[in-house]
């Protein structure tokens, strides 16, 4: 069985980042997808990749409503 034990699950990116962030949210606007699958929810292996995502995701928006 492979060490997964790095990767992190939703909550601890949430934790990371200090904002409430779902699964649903990462995978469908900020197009990125889970590196392993459990029952219980995803696994994440970069959260730098995340943060970089979500701050492109949060210039867009702001972008766009004041266009």
């Amino acid at each position: 069985m492979k060490d997964l034990s790095y990767l992190l699950n939703t909550g601890e990116v949430s934790k990371i980042l200090g904002i409430t962030i779902t699964s649903k949210f990462m995978v469908e606007k900020l197009k990125i997808e889970p590196l392993h699958f459990t029952k219980t929810g995803y696994l994440w292996e970069d959260i730098d990749e995340v943060r970089v995502r979500l701050a492109k995701y949060l210039i867009d928006s702001i972008g766009k409503k004041r266009a």
